[in-house]
């Protein structure tokens, strides 16, 4: 039998089903922290549905979703909330909630035992996603990407410091840069980047297969020949496969930096 990862997520075997209809099928991941995966495929693959089991968020019909070999139901949701943020694709918020108050909805599960710089949390988090200015703001205010920059920095306030056990964190992001103009979706992705290097899982759904390429050290690619495919991202990534799964003819380019990207078309 395989022995868990310490600190890791992982799903085996997991199905999704809504009724008659198949959402996700025989899915089985194995991520470690300190790394930035990236989830791809086509649009109805199960990519959303994928990260929603791994955050705990949905069960699945059959199979299970585990943290550090347990099954991530046992640890319970305020003991997941001190150790995984999500941000999902859509966060409808039906108050006058500003900016800030969303930032600082990332430190509640944190409310039983406040660290002596909260305020700093919040505020340090904000800069990072470059939504400072737009603390006073009501959130259904702001444009889309705005929103998303303000998300990303609740779900960052919410895993801000180390536990003191020593115990993985993870960041589960759905989409994250899909709002983002170019700008934005660079510093957002360097900033996950900066994350993991800190010791942090990061997984995000992304359809930017060039981000991905750029910024991830690996892929769970949903939809592929054989269901899932999971690798580091040069190994998998690969015109055949590109083709195979999105039915887009692609070439592959590398750039001075030695960074490879892909032409569509």
């Amino acid at each position: 039998m395989k022995t868990a990862v310490q600190g890791a997520l992982s799903c085996t075997g997991v199905e999704v089903r809504i009724g008659a209809k198949t959402l996700l099928a025989n899915a089985s991941v194995e991520l470690v922290p300190g790394r930035v995966t990236a989830i791809l495929g086509p649009n109805g693959a199960g990519k959303s549905t994928l990260l929603s089991v791994l955050a705990g968020q949905r069960e699945p019909t059959q199979g299970r979703a585990t943290l550090d070999g347990r099954s991530l139901a046992d640890h319970g949701m305020p003991t997941l909330a001190l150790r995984r943020a999500l941000m999902p694709q859509e966060s409808a918020v039906a108050f006058d909630f500003t900016a800030q108050d969303i930032v600082a909805l990332g430190r509640y599960p944190h409310r039983r035992a406040p660290t002596r710089d909260e305020d700093a949390i919040m505020a340090e988090a904000m800069a990072l996603t470059d939504v400072t200015a737009l603390a006073p703001r009501i959130l259904n205010t702001l444009s889309g990407g705005e929103k998303a920059r303000v998300h990303l920095a609740r779900a960052l306030a919410q895993l801000w410091h180390p536990r003191p056990d020593g115990a993985s964190r993870w960041l589960l992001l759905d989409e994250p840069t899909a709002a983002l103009d170019l700008a934005h979706q660079h510093s957002a992705m360097r900033l996950l980047r900066a994350w993991a290097a800190r010791g942090v899982g990061v997984v995000a759904v992304l359809h930017d297969l060039n981000l991905a390429r750029r910024y991830a050290d690996e892929v769970v690619v949903l939809g592929a020949p054989e269901g899932l495919r999971q690798g580091a991202t040069a190994e998998v990534l690969q015109p055949a496969l590109i083709e195979a799964v999105w039915r887009m003819p692609c070439q592959p380019v590398t750039g001075a930096d030695g960074v490879t990207q892909y032409l569509f078309g």
